[in-house]
């Protein structure tokens, strides 16, 4: 007996805290209220079972199982209609939900007389068990006709269904299986067949399996309700416990009045916050994929406060739901934004959250399924919505930031690209002041070429002569080639060529292309490291401050050009004694345009300036008029 009473007592308490918590969390919905019906019936049925297993006398068990016969015959009504509301057929089976409950107040109305229950005899080894009345039968057939009808409909729908309600379905479905295969085990004695009760514990299977199919597959969405709940028995048990522990003592009374108002004033400071020390973890490790919608807003508010690039709000609001709402997978699309969600979409086991500022769409983020399987419910949708309306005023605080800089990448670009063909421009009226000394250094080899041909004819027998004749004509030709190649490359654009350079010999090569006459050259070279470069841009740099030294001294004067390693650079000095540079134009000369030679294009020190700082150098200039310019570059030494 003490077996029944157990089981009954479990079944009964289970029943009905199920009921209240799913009724609380949303009191207007029809599923919530059918199914607390469903489960209050339940109630009824096995906690009055519990006082007819304990009766004393034969009126007393005849009470108590008419009691709990009531709760017997609402069952098949509110299950039934539970399962309507689910499957979501209940106004297709409006009239036939109408007419159930009308039969179920029928068998309500006869149960208190014999046509239901004709009295309460000994059987099979209990001391108590109810007589059947005629219309107890039709009452069997009405149960096991609804039993059997919701299965069939629960079958069909899962056939035909591709939904996620699916997994709620199946859930349900084995649960109230088993439950009802269970609970008809009570059946068989009211028709002298001799088997017990014993599946009446099996009733309990029905609450437990769907109370999991409400956590893991969000049927009703009362995980909190369970959580909360168990976190405020615990402490209640702790406090009913210190209190109990405390007066098990002995104390004087004075003593133990103060002592338990010490311990109330105690667990008045620490019930509620042990509370959320026991809720939390209890949430985060039964529920996966548990959190805390405000707390998770917050933390991705913070996070995005510092932001001011488009791709790091994507990928805060992504990292934050992927870790806390454990999600297997998600991508970010900020590209062919044309088919934009207006909302949060939800896609079987897919969510869609598009991301727009004021000005229009700015992205959007695809959730993959939840990694714990469970899918995507209201309270999902609804965090996911607040995130779109806070990316909105992200959006907006950043985007004139990203307009600036959108245009300072264009502007940079074009500016990039200007510099590049004034730097070819450069090159190009570099050549065509550097031709006519060019034209003099070729036309001296080939002068010295013609008057030894000349006398060619005259001297073939002249071994001495014409040995002569060859190393001349070499010397002289490889001069002018090595001249006519300087040309041609100064002429073309380069792809940057990176090899090691010495210093000093590329200064040689760049004097070489000039005709100096009036000038004297004084080179103090000191040994420097080579760097790593490209000698035709560096060799144009020295072209062009060789070639305005050259031009400030018109009459002749010296020009200086010195190289030294010093603290991880090699300083390189071009000094001349020229008529010098004003001082109000010392601010302009690497500006783009600007010259003070009515024949230049202004292009030759602005080019130079933009090759050293390639090279992470500078290029400083000093000047006095009528007594000379000093250009100094610093290039720094790669090791």
């Amino acid at each position: 007996m003490n077996y029944y009473i157990i089981s009954f007592f479990i079944t009964a308490l289970i029943s009905l805290l199920i009921a209240i918590f799913v009724l609380s969390r949303n009191p207007k919905s029809k599923l919530n209220i059918t199914f607390s019906l469903f489960a209050f019936s339940v109630f009824v049925w096995s906690f009055f079972y519990l006082f007819f297993a304990l009766s004393a006398t034969n009126l007393q068990a005849l009470f108590w199982d008419r009691c709990l016969m009531a709760g017997a015959i609402i069952i098949p009504a509110a299950f039934m209609h539970f399962i309507l509301v689910h499957l979501e057929q209940d106004t297709k089976y409006k009239g036939f939900i109408y007419l159930n409950y009308l039969i179920c107040l029928s068998f309500l109305a006869i149960l208190p007389t014999q046509l239901f229950i004709k009295g309460i005899t000994p059987l099979f080894g209990f001391r108590y068990w109810p007589d059947p009345g005629v219309l107890f039968h039709p009452y069997f057939a009405w149960f096991a006709l609804n039993t059997i009808i919701a299965h069939l409909l629960m079958i069909r729908y899962l056939r035909a269904s591709q939904s996620e309600k699916k997994n709620q379905i199946k859930y349900i479905f084995a649960g109230t299986l088993i439950g009802f295969i269970g609970g008809s085990t009570n059946f068989f004695m009211w028709y002298q067949i001799p088997i017990p009760p014993i599946g009446s514990p099996l009733v309990a299977m029905y609450v437990i399996t769907i109370a999991y199919a409400i956590t893991k597959h969000e049927l009703m969405d009362i995980k909190l309700a369970i959580t909360r709940t168990a976190a405020y028995g615990i402490v209640g048990l702790l406090l009913a416990g210190s209190f109990a522990a405390l007066n098990s003592l002995a104390m004087p009374i004075s003593l133990a009045m103060t002592a338990n108002g010490g311990l109330a004033l105690f667990w008045a400071w620490a019930a509620h916050r042990l509370r959320e020390i026991i809720q939390t973890p209890l949430e985060e490790k039964w529920i996966t994929g548990w959190y805390d919608k405000n707390k998770l807003l917050n933390r991705i508010t913070q996070r995005l406060i510092p932001v001011m690039e488009k791709e790091d709000v994507f990928s805060i609001i992504a990292e934050e739901l992927k870790s806390t709402i454990r999600i297997s997978r998600i991508d970010v699309e900020t590209e062919n934004l044309e088919s934009g969600y207006a909302d949060v979409a939800k896609n079987k086991n897919n969510v869609v959250i598009p991301l727009s500022s004021s000005s229009g769409p700015e992205g959007k983020i695809i959730l993959g399924p939840k990694t714990s399987e469970d899918a995507y419910n209201d309270r999902d949708l609804t965090l996911f919505r607040s995130i779109r309306l806070q990316a909105v005023a992200i959006f907006d605080r950043i985007r004139p930031y990203e307009t600036i800089k959108k245009e300072f990448e264009a502007n940079e670009k074009k500016l990039y690209e200007t510099e590049k063909q004034l730097e070819r421009s450069a090159r190009l009226a570099s050549l065509g002041t550097l031709t006519a000394g060019v034209a003099h250094e070729i036309r001296n080899p080939m002068s010295v070429l013609r008057s030894k041909a000349q006398k060619l004819e005259n001297k073939l027998e002249d071994k001495a002569f014409l040995k002569e004749y060859a190393a001349l004509s070499i010397k002289h030709i490889d001069r002018i080639l090595n001249i006519i190649k300087g040309m041609l490359d100064q002429s073309k654009s380069h792809e940057a060529e990176t090899k090691p350079i010495n210093i000093n010999t590329l200064i040689e090569e760049s004097l070489a292309y000039f005709a100096i006459t009036k000038i004297n050259v004084v080179k103090n070279f000191s040994d420097c490291p080579q760097i790593q470069g490209d000698p035709i841009r560096l060799s144009q740099v020295f072209i062009n401050l060789i070639q305005n030294a050259i031009r400030a001294m018109p009459e002749g004067g010296t020009l200086t050009i010195s190289t030294a390693p010093e603290n991880g650079e090699i300083i390189i000095k071009v000094a001349d004694t020229g008529k010098g540079i004003a001082a109000e134009n010392l601010e302009k000369i690497f500006n783009p345009f600007f010259t003070t030679w009515n024949e230049g294009v202004g292009l030759g020190l602005s080019t130079t300036h933009r090759i050293i700082a390639d090279y992470k150098g500078r290029i400083e200039v000093k000047s006095q008029e009528d007594k000379g310019t000093t250009f100094t570059i610093y290039l720094p030494v790669k090791k």
